[in-house]
């Protein structure tokens, strides 16, 4: 893998989310941001619209009248084209994620940023449940079942798709870091001391398994900074 994360961060999502558009506020004479997957009521409206943001939800299914339906599987119809497209956990539950970043890519304007976080599957604790279960974190057959992730988009994966949609990454950097710690004795002890061990071990040598999400921040190539 040709990408490499920034150091990992204790920090979810949202806070990664929340600074970004503090260090990246609008411009002068305004801009708009794309909130994908915002269902019924936003986390991040609030704070697009404090950085400057005119805000724009969108989701497969919308339950509220400010949201707008896209199924990001298939192009964009709209006019208005957005600063900054915000697809938090969203990519793991479709079925062409290329096509979906191509479509995302599309609704940007020149050096418009796309921010997308989505699980690891290069986590530590993915690792050691593949080993003796066969299937990573978060894409196990309850994952499916209740959470429609249907796809792991692996870090070279993803760099790939976002390269071919005409994006270039800026950051990746990885999320939701757990603090590894001793289990209380049980019979389970002994299997999850070993699995312990074997996080460290992979954790020490990998800063990418260091956290259970990742988030990647992507320019569309074009003539704005």
């Amino acid at each position: 893998m040709r990408l490499q994360p920034e150091a990992a961060l204790a920090d979810d999502r949202y806070v990664f989310v929340r600074e970004f558009l503090k260090r990246r506020p609008a411009p002068a004479t305004g801009g708009v941001l794309f909130d994908i997957g915002a269902g019924e009521v936003s986390v991040m409206r609030a704070d697009a619209e404090s950085a400057g943001y005119a805000w724009r939800g969108f989701d497969l299914v919308p339950s509220s009248a400010d949201v707008s339906q896209w199924n990001i599987d298939t192009p964009f119809t709209g006019s208005e084209r957005a600063d900054v497209v915000l697809l938090m956990d969203v990519i793991e539950h479709t079925f062409n994620p290329g096509f979906a970043i191509r479509n995302i890519a599309d609704a940007l304007k020149p050096g418009g940023r796309l921010v997308m976080t989505t699980p690891n599957p290069r986590w530590s604790r993915a690792r050691t449940l593949h080993l003796f279960s066969g299937f990573p974190a978060c894409f196990t057959q309850h994952d499916l079942d209740v959470n429609h992730h249907v796809f792991p988009l692996w870090p070279h994966v993803m760099e790939q798709l976002v390269a071919e949609a005409g994006l270039e990454v800026e950051r990746y950097v990885v999320l939701d870091r757990d603090e590894i710690k001793p289990k209380p004795l049980s019979a389970a002890s002994p299997g999850l001391w070993v699995e312990g061990l074997m996080r460290k071990a992979i954790e020490a040598r990998d800063l990418s398994s260091r956290g259970m999400s990742y988030a990647v921040v992507a320019r569309r190539v074009g003539a704005a900074a």
